[in-house]
């Protein structure tokens, strides 16, 4: 699945690989190849579910040459189940890469990080991922030569035909060594480091709360300095427009980041909580008056009785 979807288990204090393919897409969950591949609802074809009324509906079609009635599928996947409850699902899915290579700048600051991923991104070397760590979560990770680095680190990932992979590393390696010291991942060292950033490895083992915001990305490095100010650890994926934050469980501090969030255009999820915390603060970031009437207006047309998840993405400013 080119989306590469995460695997939250372990964060949320559940066993590993306990994902489904129905949660991923009725949640919209995309992993760090959602800058390059698009998101999970990019990716799906058709589905059939069953509405609140009862009734089954069908949309989309099981071939990408599919152009016939609403887009109900894409309405769904990131609808968190409040709509209609997924029964079945058409996905598209691509080979898996060939070749994969991930270049490491050590030391940028997270301003300096976003810019080096915006350069890349927008470069014709064609990066499928690019994310960048703090010094403190850098030395959690299982590969030696993120943790060994003892500074902070920008990663950037290219993947695809060997010939044309080696060919855009020599060139993104020099491109890159302008900005500091480059390492270099190969295969499973790779793998490693991207499923640790795919799966949030390095908030599993703390206590602390954890939100997850999306934001422009040339605001990736605001958000986290703002975070850190606060008494957070962040750390940027997606090129800056996605930011992982682990904070001390409190309401003000839950308040704060998400203010951080709503200055920045974007939108923060309360993603791992305790009880006292979940009923102090929504789950989901409020919506604007208008979205929120909008919403409502939509699922009461998939769910009169508001059965489906009720409570859930609706929450006002």
């Amino acid at each position: 699945m080119a989306f590469e979807p995460p695997d939250y288990g372990p964060l949320l204090g559940q066993p590993a690989a306990t994902a489904t393919i129905g949660g991923t897409m009725a949640g919209n969950l995309s992993g760090p190849r959602r800058v390059s591949a698009g998101a999970a609802r990019d990716h799906a074809l058709g589905a059939e579910a069953v509405t609140g009324r009862g009734e089954v509906i069908r949309a989309g079609g099981r071939v990408v040459k599919n152009v016939t009635g609403y887009d109900l599928t894409r309405l769904l996947c990131g609808s968190w189940g409040t709509l209609a409850v997924i029964t079945r699902l058409s996905l598209k899915v691509l080979p898996a890469p060939e070749k994969t290579r991930t270049l490491l700048v050590t030391g940028l600051a997270p301003s300096a990080g976003c810019r080096v991923m915006g350069e890349v991104l927008a470069s014709p070397h064609g990066a499928s991922a690019a994310a960048w760590l703090p010094a403190v979560m850098a030395s959690r990770s299982a590969v030696g030569y993120v943790s060994s680095s003892g500074t902070t680190v920008t990663a950037v990932r290219i993947e695809g035909p060997s010939a044309s992979v080696l060919a855009r590393h020599d060139s993104l390696r020099s491109m890159l060594a302008a900005h500091g010291p480059v390492e270099e991942l190969h295969g499973r060292n790779s793998a490693a480091f991207w499923k640790e950033v795919r799966d949030v490895a390095a908030f599993v083992e703390s206590e602390a709360a954890v939100m997850r915001l999306s934001v422009p990305p040339a605001s990736g490095a605001v958000a986290c300095d703002r975070i850190t100010e606060s008494g957070g650890e962040a750390f940027l994926d997606w090129g800056g427009g996605l930011v992982w934050c682990a904070f001390t469980p409190s309401p003000a501090t839950a308040k704060a980041i998400r203010d951080i969030a709503t200055d920045l255009d974007g939108h923060a999820m309360l993603i791992r909580a305790d009880e006292e915390l979940k009923a102090a603060v929504p789950v989901f970031h409020p919506q604007p008056a208008g979205r929120r009437d909008l919403t409502l207006r939509i699922r009461e047309g998939f769910d009169p009785c508001g059965i489906l998840n009720p409570g859930r993405m609706a929450m006002v400013d």
